[in-house]
């Protein structure tokens, strides 16, 4: 099991369950728990993302807003690939199933992400494993 302290959520605007809970939010949770990934806290930033933020694990899922015409998704994954280059020792997830467009909406794949940010739980889950081995 990967623990982790505190995770930052940067998402776009979501729905709520009939219990007043975030889909999006059960949907991280749900597909970190299935790699293993536990954490003791979660900020979620609903609107423009704070990248800033240090955390063990930031995530960006801003899959919806770029389908209504608009181009923040990919706005929004240009910076988040300039900060990961400036902060190498902090750890990044775009999690949406938009990715591979917005990544090709900004002229790069999934070839070009720096070794600290992932698109994918489980490769995330195989990079802690890892790291864990290593300690």
């Amino acid at each position: 099991m990967i623990k982790l302290n505190k995770i930052v959520f940067c998402k776009d605007f979501g729905f709520e369950t009939e219990d007043g809970e975030d889909e999006d939010v059960i949907h991280l949770t749900k597909s970190l728990n299935n790699r293993d990934i536990e954490y003791k806290d979660i900020e979620v930033i609903e609107g423009r993302p704070d990248f800033s933020k240090h955390c063990d694990l930031l995530v960006l899922d801003w899959g919806g807003m770029g389908c209504i015409g608009n181009n923040l998704f990919g706005c929004f994954v240009r910076e988040l690939l300039e900060e990961a280059e400036n902060r190498p020792n902090q750890i990044f997830l775009i999690f949406s199933e938009l990715t591979e467009w917005a990544l090709s909406d900004i002229g790069k794949t999934i070839d070009d992400m720096p070794n600290n940010v992932f698109t994918d739980v489980s490769k995330l889950s195989e990079y802690f494993k890892e790291l864990k081995q290593d300690d």
